[in-house]
């Protein structure tokens, strides 16, 4: 696994891993003590599974303040046609229908792979590199690579929604 220091946000830690068989997960948290954003993890999530067609929204998520973080998320994928699933990795939690993380999916693009976030703000980004074992249908590296820094670097995720004071 390589770490990255993303210089924006001294306190974000991302993870890349590329595996043999041609799968890459690409992780990110931030440990900065700001209250989880569901406006900034809902566009990076955006970015990353290039969502393109989307308007400036940051009032869009505000309107459901009494909602948990993963549901707005899911609601700000939902607006822009991409697929949810809420689930949860822990036994206990999925034999009560606790939901601990969601899942978001580009039907029109599903070269672009999956999105997981949990419950505590990290994501978790699942794609293949194309020609690799199995990766016939996956993205180039190039792409990859410029799909974290667009996600960590864009004008959306760092103007039009501002990390929320602690």
């Amino acid at each position: 696994m390589l770490l990255l220091r993303s210089h924006q946000h001294e306190a974000d830690l991302t993870g890349l891993t590329i595996y043999r068989n041609g799968i890459v997960d690409w992780e990110y948290q931030c440990f900065d003590g700001s209250p989880r954003d569901p406006d900034r993890t809902a566009a990076i999530t955006l970015d990353i599974l290039h969502a393109d067609e989307w308007p400036s929204y940051p009032d869009r998520l505000e309107r459901y303040p009494h909602m948990t973080f993963l549901g707005r998320i899911g609601l700000a994928a939902t607006a822009y046609n991409l697929r949810v699933a809420f689930d949860s990795l822990d036994p206990v939690n999925a034999h009560l229908k606790v939901h601990d993380e969601i899942t978001v999916t580009n039907p029109a693009q599903p070269d672009r792979g999956t999105v997981r976030i949990t419950n505590d703000g990290a994501i978790c980004w699942r794609c293949r590199v194309r020609n690799q074992p199995h990766g016939a249908e996956g993205l180039y590296l190039s792409q990859i690579t410029n799909t974290i820094t667009r996600a960590l670097t864009s004008a959306r995720n760092a103007l039009e929604m501002p990390r929320q004071s602690a």
